[in-house]
């Protein structure tokens, strides 16, 4: 504790006769005045419980959240994952797409804490998702325009709905905040809104997509997707295994960023902002792609998951696709680097992850070694030190290897896919 020590000031006072030889004259004594001593500074409150959840704020890793006391980042939870679905996909999706997260979390482990928020087509299901969604943010302080705004949450509110669904969005708060890069982008006219991305119409359906986003900095997974539209029947025959492969694809994602514990993200030489112990995109998406579509035969074969009719095409089927793709590449980057293909490269980082992984898993004899070996490591050695670990072999020899893999027939490269 600190406190301001008051002065006193102690005048001692003397009562002086003074004789004189003709009369006795007393002198009066004098009365100081008393100094006011200064207020000492407030001491901290140690008993603050800002959210209510019994945990003093001092000792709680998320003050704001009631929901989360400490950080969980990295460990198998108990806590059941959060999906969130707008209001115009079918109870027939929402059931599915929850079976299939399960599938997922039971098969990789149940990283968490977890929210999914799944858009539909309709603008106004979207923006009551979204004010859910900035309800929950604002109320936790989770926006990384919060503390600078904290002393008006109906702005940080509102400018949260216009990050969301502009061109949607009330922009009431513009008239007196300007946007200029201090919160999200620096022009709104070009800027299209985050759950606005993932209800775009296209061909009178949304883009099927899906995305990892964070948030490691306040302790949970986040993640967004399209209207799952081939759970139900579709007009254009799509079976409900499409989108089983990209939710199971999203949280291996979810698996892999959860071994990583630092918040730290730079720009590496491809210009991705990146977390540095994630691993090249290239292996981070190979490896969620390859993972999830082993996984899904998998689970059909052990009678988990019903397959469709019209879904019969085997893994190395799927490779082979995937092979003939990345050869009509390869003539653009003969001596590519694993490590420096990126999105939207002209040699697509999932075609040639996804068969790089399964050259080295293949390697390896292990189909979970990757999650099983790789990811305890990261840590403690980095992306590349955890690689050369694992495999015994450098990030760079492996990719030579690769390369020479490539160069064989196609059948002799289908031999080390499970028959599956």
């Amino acid at each position: 504790m600190k406190y301001s020590p008051s002065l006193l000031f102690i005048c001692v006072l003397s009562f002086v006769l003074i004789y004189s030889c003709s009369e006795e004259e007393s002198v009066a004594p004098v009365v100081p005045t008393s100094q006011p001593e200064p207020e000492p500074e407030p001491e901290p409150d140690l008993e603050v419980d800002t959210d209510g959840d019994g945990v003093v704020d001092t000792q709680d890793d998320f003050p704001l959240n009631s929901t989360l006391t400490e950080d969980l980042w990295g460990q198998i939870v108990d806590i059941e994952p959060e999906l969130f679905f707008a209001n115009d996909i079918s109870q027939n999706a929402q059931e599915q797409f929850r079976r299939d997260i399960n599938l997922a979390i039971t098969e990789w482990g149940n990283f968490g804490p977890l929210e999914y928020w799944i858009l539909g087509n309709d603008i106004n299901a979207a923006l009551e998702l979204a004010e859910i969604y900035c309800e929950r943010r604002t109320s936790r302080g989770e926006l990384f325009y919060y503390n600078e705004l904290q002393d008006n949450l109906t702005n940080v509110m509102s400018i949260c709905l216009t990050e969301m669904m502009h061109p949607h969005a009330d922009l009431g708060w513009n008239n007196n905040i300007s946007s200029g890069g201090t919160f999200f982008t620096d022009d709104l006219s070009n800027y299209k809104g985050g759950f606005e991305d993932y209800r775009v119409v296209s061909d009178n359906l949304p883009q099927m997509n899906a995305s990892l986003n964070g948030l490691r900095q306040y302790g949970f997974h986040y993640l967004v997707h399209s209207m799952p539209f081939q759970y139900d029947e579709n007009e254009f025959n799509i079976p409900k295994e499409d989108n089983t492969l990209v939710v199971l694809h999203e949280y291996f994602h979810v698996v892999n960023s959860a071994n990583v514990f630092s918040k730290d993200f730079i720009t590496d030489e491809t210009g991705n902002s990146v977390r540095p112990a994630y691993g090249p995109t290239a292996m981070a998406e190979g490896s969620a792609s390859y993972l999830s579509d082993y996984l899904i035969r998998k689970l059909i074969n052990d009678g988990i998951y019903d397959k469709s009719d019209n879904w019969n095409h085997s893994l190395r089927d799927e490779m082979r696709s995937r092979m003939n793709e990345l050869q009509d590449m390869l003539v653009n980057c003969p001596n590519f680097i694993l490590s420096e293909l990126n999105y939207g490269n002209v040699c697509d980082p999932y075609t040639f992850g996804m068969w790089g992984i399964a050259y080295l898993l293949n390697r390896a004899e292990n189909i979970d070694a990757y999650q099983e070996l790789v990811f305890p490591l990261l840590n403690d050695l980095g992306y590349y030190g955890a690689f050369e670990e694992a495999f015994g072999i450098t990030f760079e020899a492996f990719n030579q290897e690769f390369l020479e893999f490539l160069e064989l027939p196609i059948e002799q490269q289908l031999e080390i896919i499970p028959d599956i």
